[in-house]
Protein backbone atom coordinates (compact mmCIF):
# COMPACT_ATOMS: atom_id res chain seq x y z
CA UNK A 1 0.00 0.00 0.00
CA UNK A 2 1.15 3.68 -1.08
CA UNK A 3 -0.01 6.66 0.19
CA UNK A 4 1.14 10.39 -0.25
CA UNK A 5 0.32 13.11 1.60
CA UNK A 6 1.43 16.86 0.47
CA UNK A 7 3.39 18.27 3.40
CA UNK A 8 3.93 22.26 2.41
CA UNK A 9 7.12 22.22 0.32
CA UNK A 10 7.55 18.52 1.00
CA UNK A 11 5.42 15.40 0.31
CA UNK A 12 5.38 12.47 2.96
CA UNK A 13 4.90 8.87 0.48
CA UNK A 14 4.41 6.33 2.71
CA UNK A 15 4.40 2.35 1.76
CA UNK A 16 5.47 -1.03 3.91
CA UNK A 17 7.89 -3.36 3.44
CA UNK A 18 6.34 -6.18 5.46
CA UNK A 19 6.51 -5.23 9.15
CA UNK A 20 8.68 -1.69 7.72
CA UNK A 21 6.94 1.63 7.16
CA UNK A 22 9.07 3.24 4.62
CA UNK A 23 8.37 7.16 4.54
CA UNK A 24 10.04 9.09 1.47
CA UNK A 25 10.09 12.80 1.80
CA UNK A 26 10.57 14.60 -1.52
CA UNK A 27 11.68 18.25 -0.97
CA UNK A 28 12.60 20.49 1.31
CA UNK A 29 11.00 20.19 5.08
CA UNK A 30 11.76 23.47 6.87
CA UNK A 31 9.71 25.35 9.66
CA UNK A 32 6.57 25.81 7.45
CA UNK A 33 6.47 21.93 6.06
CA UNK A 34 7.32 20.39 9.57
CA UNK A 35 4.09 20.45 11.01
CA UNK A 36 2.99 18.60 8.31
CA UNK A 37 6.04 16.10 8.67
CA UNK A 38 4.59 15.56 12.28
CA UNK A 39 1.02 15.16 11.22
CA UNK A 40 2.35 13.06 8.73
CA UNK A 41 4.63 10.06 11.08
CA UNK A 42 1.95 10.66 14.06
CA UNK A 43 0.02 7.83 13.04
CA UNK A 44 2.89 5.82 12.41
CA UNK A 45 4.54 6.37 15.97
CA UNK A 46 1.01 3.89 17.33
CA UNK A 47 1.81 1.27 14.70
CA UNK A 48 3.70 -1.76 16.05
CA UNK A 49 6.54 -1.40 13.12
CA UNK A 50 10.09 -0.10 11.91
CA UNK A 51 10.29 3.21 10.68
CA UNK A 52 12.65 4.05 7.31
CA UNK A 53 12.70 7.51 6.82
CA UNK A 54 13.84 7.90 3.50
CA UNK A 55 15.80 11.00 2.47
CA UNK A 56 17.01 10.72 -1.01
CA UNK A 57 15.18 13.65 -2.19
CA UNK A 58 14.86 15.84 0.38
CA UNK A 59 17.61 18.18 0.01
CA UNK A 60 16.96 20.17 3.13
CA UNK A 61 16.16 19.24 7.07
CA UNK A 62 15.85 22.65 9.11
CA UNK A 63 16.10 21.94 12.97
CA UNK A 64 12.86 21.77 13.39
CA UNK A 65 12.22 18.78 10.98
CA UNK A 66 15.18 17.38 12.79
CA UNK A 67 13.05 17.84 16.32
CA UNK A 68 10.58 16.05 15.15
CA UNK A 69 12.70 13.01 13.64
CA UNK A 70 14.10 12.78 17.38
CA UNK A 71 10.81 13.10 18.77
CA UNK A 72 9.55 10.28 16.51
CA UNK A 73 12.50 8.08 17.20
CA UNK A 74 12.05 8.27 20.73
CA UNK A 75 8.22 7.12 20.27
CA UNK A 76 9.06 4.29 17.76
CA UNK A 77 12.12 2.86 20.51
CA UNK A 78 9.87 3.09 23.41
CA UNK A 79 7.69 0.43 21.67
CA UNK A 80 10.24 -1.90 21.00
CA UNK A 81 10.82 -0.55 17.02
CA UNK A 82 13.52 0.89 15.08
CA UNK A 83 14.13 4.58 13.18
CA UNK A 84 16.22 4.86 10.95
CA UNK A 85 17.56 7.25 7.75
CA UNK A 86 18.21 6.45 4.36
CA UNK A 87 19.74 7.84 1.58
CA UNK A 88 20.55 11.44 3.62
CA UNK A 89 22.04 13.87 0.93
CA UNK A 90 25.59 15.49 1.88
CA UNK A 91 23.74 18.60 3.33
CA UNK A 92 21.63 17.06 5.44
CA UNK A 93 23.91 14.35 6.67
CA UNK A 94 25.98 17.54 8.15
CA UNK A 95 23.48 18.92 9.45
CA UNK A 96 22.62 16.03 11.67
CA UNK A 97 26.29 15.35 12.57
CA UNK A 98 26.43 19.41 13.60
CA UNK A 99 23.26 18.66 15.72
CA UNK A 100 25.13 16.05 17.58
CA UNK A 101 22.31 13.09 16.12
CA UNK A 102 24.88 10.94 14.15
CA UNK A 103 24.46 8.48 16.63
CA UNK A 104 21.10 8.90 17.30
CA UNK A 105 19.72 8.44 14.03
CA UNK A 106 20.83 5.68 12.61
CA UNK A 107 21.76 6.41 8.58
CA UNK A 108 22.49 4.25 5.75
CA UNK A 109 23.55 5.16 2.24
CA UNK A 110 20.51 3.78 0.30
CA UNK A 111 16.90 2.69 0.91
CA UNK A 112 17.97 -1.24 0.13
CA UNK A 113 20.72 -1.33 2.99
CA UNK A 114 18.50 1.04 5.23
CA UNK A 115 15.90 -2.11 4.68
CA UNK A 116 18.30 -5.50 4.95
CA UNK A 117 19.41 -3.77 8.59
CA UNK A 118 16.03 -3.56 9.93
CA UNK A 119 15.37 -7.09 8.57
CA UNK A 120 18.00 -8.53 10.46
Amino acid sequence: MTSSESIGFATALQHHEGPIVVVELVGEVDVFAAPDLRAALEPLLEDDVDVCLDLTAAPFLDTTALSILLHARRRVRDRGGQFVLAGAGTIVAASLDQAGLGDLLPRYPDLQEALAALRD
